[in-house]
């Protein structure tokens, strides 16, 4: 491991040196993050960054509803506005912004991987009706969730939609969005 916190590739054969290059890399980013939050002393900035976190977990934890900015507010003892603003200077977007890509994430994988219709599958993401849930996929991967069930699956190309993969449509999508991506 190097002084800056970085682990550089080596020789070693050891199973252990790869999970620990990677915990350690996490770390470092981390501590980025952590320098990054508001306060005067590391003690204050640690105490941040593990509410935030707190709440970035929760996000990722209940994709399957609408979280209420106020609840991760309170679950992280802060205000709104003060939660609001730290949540998007560390993570690169806003926390709404956040949940409605986990969320629509999720029902990008669940259209791939299963056979469940679209508005089962918009409900099982967390939208109120299949309209909704239709212009948000659509605004986000640039296409309707049945052409993106038919591409996933290898279905060709449809009218209007040019090789939709997962990740194609996640770079279309998020165009002008910083995205963080922990441990990946």
């Amino acid at each position: 491991f190097g002084k800056s916190g970085r682990v550089y590739a080596s020789d070693e054969v050891n199973p252990l040196v790869p999970l620990l290059r990677h915990i350690c890399n996490v770390q470092y980013d981390f501590r980025r993050m952590i320098d990054h939050c508001p306060g005067r002393s590391m003690r204050r900035k640690s105490q941040v960054f593990d509410r935030m976190q707190r709440a970035r977990l929760f996000l990722e934890g209940n994709v399957d509803r609408n979280v209420r900015l106020a609840e991760l507010a309170e679950l992280s003892n802060v205000s709104t506005w003060y939660f609001t603003k730290i949540f998007h200077a560390l993570y690169g977007e806003g926390p709404q912004a956040m949940a409605a890509r986990l969320r629509l994430g999720r029902a990008a994988r669940l259209l791939a991987e299963t056979m469940l219709s679209v508005s089962e599958i918009g409900a099982v993401c967390g939208f109120e009706n299949n309209c909704s849930f239709s212009r948000a996929f659509r605004e986000r991967y640039g296409t309707p969730p049945s052409l993106y069930r038919l591409e996933a699956k290898g279905g060709g190309t449809a009218a209007g939609a040019t090789d939709v993969t997962p990740d194609s449509a996640q770079s279309r999508g998020s165009e002008g969005k910083a995205v963080l991506a922990f441990g990946t």
